[in-house]
């Protein structure tokens, strides 16, 4: 990744360092016997349209409550308090740099069901910058038992009709911290 970023942005050649970084898996702990009774949708940086016609579907089309939370406009407390209470998580978000609330979410056993819309823009305000494409992720390390990924809203529709008929199961993302 480092790298990439080089390759993006020459200037950063020498002034880049790598941050390897855990979660406090005590912190990130799901309560037991807690109801989760609630889809929680992590809005970064795609339209706020965007973001209320993925609430619409879960709302209107599954009957799930919802909870929205903004990136920027939450704090640690308030996010452990959602995942908590979160049977899932919806991931609305173009690129991501470090992707630390990932494993927060897998650690309290929470799925991410995340929008890869595979560019970004590259700049240094959201929306305002050269457009790349290409085989872009932003969370590289979701995985079956983690997660599922979705490019289109029918494919968000198809992923939450196979959870609800038991086709896939997504609650394995606590094992993922064991690896």
């Amino acid at each position: 990744i480092k790298n990439q970023y080089i390759e993006m942005e020459p200037r950063l050649k020498g002034r880049l360092k790598v941050w390897p970084t855990g979660i406090d898996a005590d912190r990130f702990k799901p309560t037991a016997n807690m109801r989760r009774n609630q889809v929680l949708i992590y809005h970064k940086d795609e339209s706020d349209q965007f973001c209320y016609r993925v609430e619409y579907m879960l709302r209107k089309e599954f009957g799930f409550r919802t909870k929205i939370i903004k990136y920027g406009n939450y704090d640690l407390k308030e996010y452990v308090r959602e995942l908590d209470k979160s049977e899932f998580m919806v991931v609305l978000t173009r690129s991501e740099s470090q992707g630390i609330f990932y494993p927060e979410a897998w650690s309290m056993d929470v799925p991410t069901i995340v929008f890869e819309p595979n560019y970004y823009k590259w700049g240094r305000k959201p929306y305002h910058g050269e457009e790349r494409a290409g085989d872009i992720s932003t969370c590289p390390y979701l995985s079956e038992k983690t997660g599922a990924r979705w490019f289109e809203m029918r494919e968000l529709r198809e992923v939450l009709d196979r959870m609800k008929e038991g086709d896939i199961n997504l609650h394995q993302g606590n094992g993922f911290l064991k690896i």
